[in-house]
Formats: structure tokens, sequence, C-alpha cells
């Protein structure tokens, strides 16, 4: 009976130390809570090296097996305006907005790409005067970011960068899967 209750102590000490954080390639990884992860990250403005934080949704070691076009990051480096857009008549929840601007915090960061960032419709939406782009308009010097729902959850390049989900949660972990791209997580 002893022998039981010490095993069902230890398990329950086990199960209530679940790892927190944890090294990935040089990137240290803290779960501060549901869908909350913080990546501290090495950074230099101006010559002065830094730590900083940036935070995402998903746990990074699970994002690894989204497939992701690596030619992605040198089109979104090179140029000098990104344009994240969606299909305004999809019925997309609000979920689609925070893919976008997971995205965007860190491309517009300045501390990271400092790019310029803008949202957009792949059409008109209502009375309503937003930005229209589509990816047909992407280039080397704007290029057109897509969120949209599809097959799987992917990150690819056919006319503009398209980020994809099965669903609206796929599209914010397809976008994750995005920016540890774009800040190499996954280099290492």
């Amino acid at each position: 009976m002893k022998k039981l209750i010490f095993i069902l102590v230890i398990s329950l000490i086990l199960i209530s130390c679940k790892e927190t954080r944890y090294e990935l390639n040089g990137f240290q990884v803290e779960k501060l809570g549901p869908n909350y992860y913080q990546l501290t990250i090495n950074v230099e403005k101006s010559g002065v090296k830094s730590l900083y934080n940036v935070n995402i949704r998903y746990d990074p070691r699970e994002l690894k097996i989204i497939n992701i076009d690596k030619s992605i990051k040198d089109k979104l480096v090179n140029s000098n305006q990104i344009y994240i857009t969606m299909n305004p008549n999809a019925n997309y929840s609000s979920k689609v907005t925070v893919a976008g601007l997971e995205i965007k915090k860190f491309i517009s960061n300045p501390f990271l790409w400092n790019k310029n960032a803008s949202a957009a419709f792949t059409e008109p939406y209502k009375d309503n005067e937003f930005l229209i782009k589509k990816c047909e308009e992407s280039n080397d010097k704007e290029v057109v970011i897509l969120l949209q729902t599809g097959s799987e959850d992917q990150v690819y390049f056919d006319k503009c960068v398209i980020v994809e989900g099965k669903d609206e949660d796929g599209m914010i972990r397809s976008a994750d899967r995005l920016v540890l791209e774009l800040i190499g997580v996954f280099n290492g």
C-alpha cells in the first residue's frame, strides 16, 4: 500500500512539473499560459546587442511540422512594402485578423524587420474603401501575403505568399510558423 501511495505521489509531482522553459536551436522558449509562448532572441540595433522577447500563440516544437517554402524569407526581406490580405466575403471570424496581426507584429517591429506592413482585402467589402491587394499584384518590392483556408496548415508561394490553414486556428499556426522562419528558429 505504501508503495502504491509513493508511486501515486511521484506521478502527481511529475505531471504538475510540466516543462515550461526550454531551448530550441539557441532560442529560449517559455510557456507563459495557454496559447501564449515567449521567445527570447538576440537583436542588434545601432550597434547595440540586447535580448528581446517576442510572443507567439503556439509551441514552436509543434509548428516545425508545418511545411514552409524556404524562399519566402528572402522575398520578404528584400521587399519595401508588405500587404497582408484576405477575402472579406469568406465569412471568417476574428481569428483571421489574429493571424494577420501575428505576422504584422514581427514584420513591422523596428527591432526585427522594420518593414512597412499594411492590411488589405482581396476584393471590395460593402461600401467601405479598404485597400485592395491581390496575389497577382505581388512583386519583388511589394509582397502580398494572402491568409486563406485550404487543405492543410502550410506556407507557400504561388504568385504571392500564402499562409494557409485547415481552419482559422490553422491559419494562426501557419502565421506563427512563418514568423519563426523569419527570425531563424528552425535554421539551426
